[in-house]
């Protein structure tokens, strides 16, 4: 799956990642859509100020207002999420180690 990651202030990059496993309680959600709206140029900018009180780091992947499919459940999930359209507006994400 491709991730648009900022990786300092002012540079980003499209990374791949092959993570694609859902811990138990998660999904995979497979992103059909993501806007991009005043937080994700804040920090593009480095002027968030999640950035400058510690609650946020470099690298990370942004867009948090997304919508897209359920394509995998990790155990304690319900089957039923399976195929579910699904939207989401996330304020902070982390990336799976080794990357986003």
């Amino acid at each position: 799956m491709r991730a648009f990651v900022l990786t300092d202030r002012a540079n980003a990059e499209c990374r791949i990642s092959t993570h694609r496993s859902p811990s138990p309680g998660g999904v995979i959600i497979d992103v059909h859509r993501a806007g991009v709206c005043g937080t994700d140029i804040e920090f593009y900018i480095g002027q968030m100020p999640y950035l400058h009180e510690g609650h946020a780091q470099y690298p990370m992947p942004t867009r948090h207002e997304w919508m897209g499919t359920v394509s995998a459940v990790g155990d304690g999930v319900e089957p039923s999420w399976l195929n579910r359209r699904v939207t989401g507006d996330t304020m902070l994400a982390v990336a799976p180690a080794g990357g986003a």
